[in-house]
């Protein structure tokens, strides 16, 4: 799966919250790019599904209110250790500003986790 991904995805623990069928869905995304994240679930939604959702990021004092679709799954039958059940979410942007946005706050990460000088080879090296 990750030949096929357009961005780097920093390995970060992000509580995420949102609701299905009534219930309240608490679960934790394993990573971020600037385009998209991967929730940990036993119970994902299935693909194409478009949902709002709000995540926690460190640093940033309120959650993010994000649109995603549902891209891909990990269903618990095949679930491994190196990759546990869940979702690979593609982010939705309202606006280019919102894009912006979130592409800043996955950067600071990024630098945070992985230092300056691989997060600028990561971010500026073309991915196919």
């Amino acid at each position: 799966m990750s030949e096929r991904r357009a961005q780097y995805r920093t390995p970060i623990t992000l509580r995420v919250d949102y609701s299905r069928k009534n219930a309240f869905i608490r679960d934790y995304a394993r990573n971020i790019s600037q385009g998209g994240t991967f929730v940990e679930t036993p119970h994902p939604l299935p693909i194409g599904t478009e949902f709002m959702f709000q995540m926690t990021l460190p640093g940033h004092p309120e959650q993010l209110t994000l649109r995603g679709e549902v891209r891909w799954l990990v269903m618990p039958e095949h679930a491994t250790t190196d990759q546990p059940a869940g979702m690979g979410v593609r982010f939705i942007f309202e606006s280019e500003e919102a894009r912006l946005e979130l592409e800043r706050i996955v950067e600071k990460l990024m630098r945070e986790t992985l230092g300056d000088a691989l997060t600028d080879r990561l971010l500026t090296k073309p991915r196919g």
